[in-house]
This record gives C-alpha cells, sequence and structure tokens, in this order.
C-alpha cells in the first residue's frame, strides 16, 4: 500500500499488508534450484507406430471369398481378415506335393544305393549319381515350400497337406488342393482400414487391410530452428492434449530429424507415447513438453509468474516484494 524512496544504490521495496496480499493472490516464497537447462514446447500430432503396423496384401491374384473381420475390429496375430479363391495358390500347393512325392522317391532311391555300395553291389559312381538326384529333388521342395510359406501357409497347414504322400492313397494326393487362401495379419492390433468386399477381384500388392497395434503411438513434433540447440534425445518428455486436460502421457525421443524443412523451418522430433488405454487417437492435435537437464549443474529458478516486465524485458534485479 506504501511506496517509499531509498537513498541511491538501494532497492525500492513495495509493502503490502497481509490481507491485501491474500486477496491479490500475491505469494511469497525463496528461489528454487534445479538441474534443468531447458523446457521447450513442441506441437504436433499424433500417428500410428509404424513399427507396430502392417499393411495386408495378397501376393496372388484371386477373389475374395469371404471377409472375416470390418473396421474397428480387434485382431490377434496370425487371424484370417480374409478369404481368396486363388488359382496360383493351388498351383503352389500342386507344386509343393509333386515335390515331395519326388523327393521321396529319390531319397528311398539313394538309401538302397548306400545298403547297395556297402555291400559292393554297386559302384561308387552309381551311389554319387543317386545321391545327387537325390539333392536335387530336396532343392525342389525346399523352393516349393518357401512359396507356400510366404503365401502365408503355417506349420500345420503344411504338415496336413503332406500327411499320406508316402502312403499313397487311392485318391491321390491332390485331393487335399484347396485354391482357398487364407490372408492373415502377421501382428495383433486394430483394423485401421478394409479395402476387401465380397466377390472383388484382387491384383498382387494392392492393400486389403491395415493394421495397427495402437497401445504405443508416435507423436511428431516440431522444433522451430531457435530451439534446434537444446534438442536432446534424453530429454524428459510429457506429451498433453486439450482433448484430455489433467492427464500427462510420458514418452521418450526415438528420433531428431537430421534436415530443416525447407518450407515450416521445423526439424521434426518423434517421441514415442504408451497408450495403453486408448485414450490417444493417431491424428490427435497435441503438445510435446521437453524439460533438458545438465547433471551437475545448478540453476536457480523462480515461477514464471514471478517475473516482471519491464519497458518489454524480464527483470527481477533491484524489485523485490513483501
Amino acid at each position: 500500500e506504501e511506496a517509499r524512496g531509498h537513498g541511491a544504490g538501494e532497492a525500492e521495496q513495495v509493502h503490502v499488508a497481509p490481507a491485501d496480499a491474500r486477496a491479490w493472490g500475491v505469494e511469497v516464497g525463496p528461489p528454487a534450484r534445479t538441474t534443468t537447462a531447458a523446457e521447450l514446447v513442441l506441437s504436433g500430432s499424433l500417428r500410428t507406430n509404424d513399427n507396430r503396423t502392417a499393411r495386408i496384401a495378397s501376393l496372388v491374384p484371386g477373389q475374395i471369398a469371404a471377409v472375416h473381420v470390418d473396421l474397428g475390429s480387434a485382431v490377434q496375430g496370425g487371424q484370417p481378415l480374409a478369404t481368396l479363391n486363388a488359382p496360383e495358390f493351388a498351383r503352389a500347393q500342386t507344386d509343393y506335393l509333386q515335390a515331395l512325392t519326388q523327393a521321396e522317391l529319390a531319397r528311398a532311391d539313394a538309401e538302397r544305393a548306400r545298403a547297395l555300395r556297402e555291400s559292393r553291389a554297386l559302384e561308387e559312381r552309381e551311389f554319387l549319381r543317386r545321391q545327387s538326384v537325390y539333392e536335387e529333388h530336396l532343392a525342389d521342395l525346399r523352393a516349393a515350400e518357401g512359396i507356400l510359406r510366404a503365401l502365408g501357409v503355417t506349420e500345420e497347414g503344411m504338415a496336413a497337406l503332406a500327411a499320406g504322400v508316402d502312403a499313397q492313397a487311392a485318391s491321390g494326393p491332390h485331393s487335399r488342393v484347396d485354391p482357398l487362401l487364407p490372408i492373415r495379419t502377421p501382428l495383433g492390433g486394430v483394423v485401421l482400414e478394409r479395402n476387401a468386399v465380397l466377390g472383388e477381384p484382387v491384383e498382387p500388392g494392392r492393400t486389403l487391410f491395415t493394421v495397427s497395434d495402437l497401445s504405443v503411438l508416435w507423436a511428431w513434433l516440431d522444433a522451430y530452428e531457435h530451439q534446434i540447440p537444446h534438442l536432446d534425445p534424453s530429454a524428459e518428455v510429457v506429451v498433453r492434449t486439450a482433448l484430455l486436460p489433467g492427464r500427462d502421457f510420458p514418452g521418450r525421443i526415438t528420433f531428431i530429424a537430421d534436415q530443416v524443412d525447407p518450407e515450416l523451418r521445423t526439424v521434426r522430433v518423434r517421441v514415442e507415447v504408451p497408450n495403453r488405454d486408448g485414450a490417444l487417437k493417431p491424428n490427435m492435435y497435441v503438445q510435446g513438453f521437453l524439460r533438458v537437464r545438465s547433471p551437475g549443474v545448478e540453476r536457480i529458478v523462480v515461477p514464471p509468474d514471478a517475473v516482471q516486465l519491464h519497458e518489454g524485458h524480464a527483470a527481477l534485479r533491484g524489485q523485490r516484494f513483501a
């Protein structure tokens, strides 16, 4: 309530009655010490985690015979999302069965040759020829097996397809060939995109589904040029969104771009943010609060509200509130 001047070199003092201080919201406290070197606020948005996202397509042409999931469906790794009627898949199974049959016959012939050689009833040259034939058929079998695995056939599916080949059942091994190819997801998550329609023809490479694990998202933040010197991969990060006031989502920096965007004049910073309860959604606008520390170096700090502006500049020296 009262301001009194003092002699030269003495600081001016403003005395405020306790009742007025409480009414005006004035608080008094000592400065604190911190090892924080810089605090940055970066704006950006959330995106799916590319390391936990799959864009699923067929490797062979065909026709959609069934669709098993819809947008928003929660799926597990290995679960079929759709079924494709694919003649090339049937041919791949036929090639595998033929290669398996030939390899079994060549193996039996090579074993007989080994027994005959040991009894000196077969020349070494003939034994080596039969062994070479077996190895060639075995290589063909491995190649055919690799094609089926690339198409998503599981261990159980391979075993079921190969069952009974050596027995030469009356119906023949090719009776087990099925042109229906399951399109499976390689990871668990949520179906974010679906481009599969019943009866629609499909070409190889066309994305049918996008599945993403949303339990960990990426926040892509923009740092301006004057903030670049303070960027540190070890900085503490908290992500916040205005849609969820009062909630902090701790994260960690996993990437800082090596170049400045020529138009925006910003550097991209990627923060990995756990999202176990699913509160955060891809494409949300967020802010990232980065706190860079300098271990072993302490600084004196005061609350931001304690800093007064004098002619446009922050000033504390020579002023004291009591």
